[in-house]
């Protein structure tokens, strides 16, 4: 499977980038008069908890600062309608950056992503996948699933997910 790689269908990614960009480019000018750049947890932070008067829920591990990590803002959700388009910001951040544009780098010039897969790279015995990870690409989401079609089984085949301990 490293040897042969997997098939890619850049299109889709370069299309989905587009898309993911678009949105991202909405929801900063949505937020535009709050003037706070939302990739800094810092001026999030200052926007939410002292402009906004949120009141805030915990501090970060070195408790410097109160924590804007999703766990938090999925619990400050009802606070003010400027969580829901943060945490979408950072989501599609995430996805844009991390699988459209690392998917899209890493595919080779023959066309397919040439991952390494490790026998011993989870505790539960599992393959693993690494440079890149492809196994980590989210399903429950819209965008998830369409990253996921790119990825093309050969003409005749079939991709196939087997998971041994939901035997």
């Amino acid at each position: 499977m490293e040897e042969r790689g997997i098939l890619v269908d850049t299109t889709i990614l370069e299309a989905l980038g587009k898309e993911l960009d678009a949105r991202i480019e909405t929801i900063w000018l949505t937020l535009a008069d709050y003037n706070t750049n939302l990739d800094s947890p810092q001026q999030v932070a200052k926007l939410l908890f002292e402009d906004l008067g949120i009141i805030p829920v915990k501090k970060t591990k070195g408790k410097t600062r109160w924590s804007t990590d999703d766990e938090v803002l999925t619990k400050l959700q009802l606070a003010h309608p400027i969580i829901t388009f943060i945490r979408e910001y950072r989501g599609l951040v995430k996805l844009k950056g991390t699988y459209v544009t690392g998917l899209t780098g890493a595919v080779d010039v023959d066309g397919r992503i040439h991952t390494t897969f490790r026998q011993t790279g989870a505790r539960s015995g599992r393959v693993s996948s690494a440079d890149p990870n492809i196994q980590n690409i989210p399903s429950r989401d819209a965008f998830g699933s369409r990253i996921r079609e790119a990825f093309i089984a050969a003409l005749g085949f079939a991709f196939v997910g087997a998971d041994y301990s939901q035997i």
